[in-house]
């Protein structure tokens, strides 16, 4: 290798290793763009192992961004090679799955996710252990499937048992066992029982804020989760700062069309409807509703909702009678996976698991 070519593969691995840093403070925009330069250098010098740890990790990038076409398109390109290079049940390839997986869930592919994860979860198992960090992952997944389906007893019960591996594995306060916290309150949230749902949000909040920072998106979904059990019990004045955190803070670190600042506007205007400021309410409904749109697509769950509570909305402020804003509740319950599902590859070991 002549001296440019292994300044440019040097300068690919610094910015790798960046783009790391970055994410996991919560700047995927900047991660990406990294990236992405990283990965044209990487195709252009033919290191096609490392080409396939920066794809996974800008496809990790590209979900967080709502840019799912694109991170479908990374995913299989990383697995293809992978079944071809390792097969089908290493576990590097089995970790991919998983990624792939929970791209189906933010797709509403639920029997497509369920698949994976079982095939995923199966050969994990078998070739590291119940308690190894990818098996429970997977195991995290899987859960969170079943909640989407509407089994909350199965889903609570996968919960519990990520927990009960990961305070083993890794300590409570570790970002991957809070983020399984945070998918049991959005369980108990979903059956309506909010005293356990308040108690391990704060839990959660204040514990990513420990570990994470106040302003990380992780922690910022967990306040607005809580903001969401408050609102549905009456609490408004409590509700109301949380979801302001949150949609500011995703606005700036997001950006205004991620899915997730689209879900907290879509709070706000839920919150804005309980407080009669209809006007407002309605401009961020729709706001919410063309944002959903053209990044979700018309006929995705979220935008559904959204429309109805829309319309509702306006049929309200014409003189009819409304339903509950209680409708545009949603709990972000794929949100703390920032953190741990985008673990990038070590420089050393191009090959080892990755999300």
């Amino acid at each position: 290798m002549d001296e440019s070519a292994l300044r440019m593969g040097e300068a690919a691995a610094r910015a790798q290793s960046a783009a790391s840093r970055m994410a996991l403070s919560g700047r995927v925009d900047d991660a990406s763009q990294l990236l992405e330069t990283a990965l044209r250098s990487r195709e252009m010098l033919h290191q096609d192992a490392m080409s396939l740890s920066t794809a996974h990790d800008l496809a990790a990038c590209c979900r967080w961004q709502g840019r799912l076409v694109e991170a479908e398109a990374l995913y299989e390109r990383v697995l293809s090679s992978r079944e071809l290079a390792l097969g089908h049940t290493h576990p590097t390839t089995l970790y991919t799955l998983t990624c792939i997986a929970a791209l189906r869930i933010q797709q509403n592919k639920l029997l497509t996710a369920d698949a994976l994860y079982h095939e995923a979860l199966t050969g994990l198992t078998s070739s590291l252990g119940p308690l190894h960090a990818d098996t429970l992952t997977a195991l995290a997944g899987l859960a969170a499937v079943r909640k989407a389906q509407g089994n909350y007893t199965e889903a609570t019960r996968l919960f519990q048992n990520t927990i009960e591996g990961r305070c083993q594995t890794l300590g409570p306060q570790h970002p991957d066992t809070l983020a399984a916290v945070f998918q049991l309150a959005c369980m108990h949230s979903s059956v309506l029982h909010y005293g356990d749902a308040v108690v391990l949000y704060e839990q959660v909040v204040h514990g990513f804020e420990n570990c994470l920072g106040a302003a990380h998106p992780d922690t910022l979904s967990a306040c607005n989760n809580l903001g969401n059990v408050h609102l549905a019990e009456g609490r408004l004045a409590e509700a109301q700062p949380l979801y302001e955190r949150a949609l500011s803070g995703f606005e700036a670190s997001l950006g205004v069309a991620h899915p997730l600042t689209l879900t907290a506007v879509n709070a706000v205007a839920g919150l804005r409807w309980r407080q009669r400021r209809l006007g407002e309410a309605a401009a961020l409904y729709n706001r919410a509703l063309k944002g959903r749109s053209a990044v979700l697509g018309a006929d995705h769950p979220k935008t559904l909702r959204t429309m109805q509570c829309f319309t509702e909305l306006l049929h309200e402020q014409r003189g009819g009678v409304g339903v509950a804003p209680a409708l545009a509740l949603e709990h972000n319950a794929d949100a703390p996976a920032l953190a741990r599902a985008w673990t990038p590859l070590s420089a050393a070991s191009p090959l080892a698991p990755s999300p």
